[in-house]
């Protein structure tokens, strides 16, 4: 057992090295892909939510304002709030974003220590995981260690405790042990990534593949029940909240045989292949082969079912990568020695052919300070903070940001200038994303356009200064000289403010920045099937975008107007009952409160809707076309604030009650110790 530790320590040890702990522990913010804009939800629920006792709130920094780790998972980002408590912000989270690649290989260990392997069988299993963590050949797939400095540190974590939760439902199912333990991994696992936690879920369906699985059948429903239960304060919302959020489905186009076979790990997928077959009466082999062939499975049906299908490979190469250890035994070389050397030999092989990590690692985590373009960037926000006039800020699309440590670095403009921008990191979670990546093809020479179910324009700088205008957006920030030879024909829009580097900062010309705004048409109700398709057609037309297209119930006597065709909407003037009136509008975290002369009168509010959100002052608010929402003051003040709902007492009831079993299940072994009974295992 001493000698386990030291190999895993030591393996910890080469880990830790190659993240230059020099660079982990330095004071800056972490660049690289996904990882900033992380950050940025990190000390939002740091400095935010976790002082007034939230997890999930309302963020209004992007996709004006959606409802934040209601669709993301909030326990890293918890872990590293924990964390600042004793380290500086930066340095909390730059470790938390290496923690699952950590601890991988410790998982590793366990998860062959608990499938009843050989000591050293093990420790070999331990060190070819660096193998897998290692890989080049892919950098978003997940679980590898380009995939963690690409921004996915949730999904590495989560994969760690899933390879252990693995080999503890294994066991604990077997020895009818571990019930509590594997209950709240699972509640870790879930709370940390999502793909994990669909994954785990198929793959414990190998302990029902027998004649009368009573026993397995009892341990798996009581086990969920409480895993389940532990993360329930989050889960329930995040069921609730799935009518609101943008399906991010994709299929994944490979440019290499390699990032499907990484060369030097093909020599392995060949022996666990043949070890699938040769070692196919043991139990831990069979499961081993189920996992990756679950794994595999879940790869060609991701897709059809509004998944991302890569994710599951990951999990494929890992599962066809290690059984190949279980030929050290028939080979004569499982022993102590051999391993020693199977470490230095692949700390050897893997320090010579490993070429873009190291410096990855010194991208991320030398931090945005650190750039050469740092100075630049902060003339920049510092230039944006000064224009500040209640506005939201847009911004061109370019891959050449990155030499400000990361192409997503204007996505941080709440951070840096506590303005409002429209383009985020958590797309999936908005029921917006779909127009703001519309806004971005219209103002852009580059486009990402990530929802192909959502069709995107070309570069139109007249079409867009309507929904520039429609969004709150008075500055603009033009990259390429092909937008700034574009938009100089179009003078009556849009303004030149400054020009720093190769940024050009613009003024939009039309729009009212004020974010709460009178309607001048009647709104008109909408009796369509489909809500969301229609609305983005509705957005598309520029004719459309003065009729106020609002989702109501049948029985709201408010509205007069309806109509199931978006291309055939009826148009009725409202007249305001003064001819001089100021709204008056405070903007609060979570909260949008404004005072109106003009009751009656319905209103705009240019911040998404979410269902969570409670009115006073207004009978009700309405989801308006695009995604705002709409509401009609009954009197002169009027607050809209997002808030717990029942769904929220549902989750707590849940956890609550497992928390209550749980305490029994603890209480019940006590009490069997104390009457000299056989302990109840839990």
């Amino acid at each position: 057992m001493v000698f386990s530790f030291f190999v895993l320590a030591g393996i910890f040890a080469y880990l830790f090295a190659t993240f230059n702990p020099n660079l982990i522990f330095l004071e800056t913010i972490p660049a690289g892909g996904d990882t900033p804009s992380h950050y940025m939800a990190f000390k939002y629920m740091k400095e935010y939510l976790l002082p007034n006792g939230k997890i999930m709130g309302y963020f209004m920094g992007n996709y004006a304002g959606f409802p934040i780790f209601y669709h993301y998972f909030p326990l890293p980002f918890f872990l590293a709030s924990m964390l600042s408590e004793f380290l500086p912000p930066q340095v909390a989270f730059k470790l938390t974003t290496i923690l699952g690649s950590l601890f991988l290989p410790i998982a590793t260990y366990l998860l062959f220590s608990l499938l009843g392997f050989e000591r050293s069988i093990c420790l070999f299993s331990s060190i070819l995981s660096l193998y897998f963590l290692f890989n080049e050949e892919n950098t978003m797939w997940g679980g590898n260690i380009p995939s963690t400095l690409a921004g996915e540190f949730a999904f590495s974590f989560s994969f760690s405790v899933f390879v252990a939760l693995l080999g503890f439902i294994f066991y604990g199912i077997e020895k009818e042990r571990h019930l509590i333990l594997n209950s709240v991994l699972f509640a870790i696992m879930g709370l940390s990534h999502g793909y994990t936690l669909f994954t785990f879920l198929l793959i414990s369906t190998f302990f029902l593949l027998k004649r009368t699985p009573i026993k397995e059948l009892l341990y798996l429903f009581k086990f969920y029940l409480l895993g389940v239960g532990f993360m329930a304060y989050w889960f329930i919302p995040f069921l609730y909240n799935l009518p609101y959020t943008t399906p991010f489905m994709f299929k994944w186009h490979f440019g290499s045989i390699r990032e499907v076979l990484p060369p030097h790990m093909v020599p392995f997928f060949a022996l666990s292949f043949a070890a699938f077959f040769y070692f196919f009466k043991e139990k831990s082999v069979r499961f081993l082969l189920y996992s990756f062939s679950v794994s595999v499975f879940l790869y060609f049906i991701a897709y059809p079912i509004g998944l991302g299908d890569i994710r599951f490979l990951t999990f494929a190469q890992y599962f066809l990568l290690l059984p190949s250890v279980l030929w050290t035994k028939r080979l004569g070389i499982a022993k102590m020695k051999y391993v020693i050397l199977f470490f230095l030999f692949t700390a050897v092989f893997l320090r010579f052919n490993t070429t873009y990590i190291p410096k990855w690692i010194e991208w991320n985590y030398s931090g945005i300070e650190s750039k050469p373009a740092y100075p630049e960037l902060v003339r920049i926000f510092e230039k944006l903070k000064e224009l500040h006039d209640g506005g939201r800020v847009v911004y061109e699309h370019s891959l050449s940001y990155d030499k400000y440590g990361t192409v997503r670095i204007f996505e941080l403009m709440k951070m840096f200038t506590g303005r409002d921008t429209l383009e985020g990191l958590y797309m999936q979670s908005s029921i917006t994303s779909p127009y703001v990546f519309y806004i971005q093809s219209e103002i852009s020479k580059e486009i990402s356009a990530p929802f192909w179910q959502y069709p995107v324009a070309n570069l139109d700088l007249k079409t867009a200064s309507m929904h520039l205008s429609m969004f709150g957006v008075t500055h603009y920030i033009v990259k390429s000289d092909k937008v700034k030879e574009e938009i100089r024909k179009f003078p009556d829009y849009y303004e030149p403010l400054a020009k720093i580097g190769d940024i050009e900062i613009y003024k939009v010309k039309t729009t009212d920045y004020i974010l709460v705004k009178p309607v001048t048409m009647e709104p008109v109700v909408y009796r369509g099937k489909n809500w969301k398709k229609d609305f983005y057609e509705w957005f598309k037309d520029p004719q459309n975008l003065d009729v106020p297209l609002i989702l109501a119930e049948k029985d709201d006597v408010r509205f007069r107007l309806e109509t199931e065709d978006i291309k055939n909407i009826p148009r009725r003037p409202l007249c305001f009952p003064l001819s001089r009136f100021t709204i008056r509008v405070t903007q609060r975290p979570e909260e949008i409160q404004f005072e109106t002369p003009l009751i009656g009168h319905p209103h705009l509010v240019r911040v998404s809707y979410h269902p969570l959100f409670r009115v006073e002052g207004a009978k009700k608010v309405y989801l308006c076309a695009p995604s705002f929402m709409l509401v009609i003051p009954e009197s002169g003040f009027v607050s809209i604030k997002f808030d717990r709902s029942w769904i929220h007492t549902m989750g707590d009831l849940y956890f609550f009650l497992s928390l209550g079993f749980l305490v029994i299940l603890v209480l019940k072994k006590r009490t069997s110790r104390l009457n000299g009974h056989p302990s109840t295992r839990i």
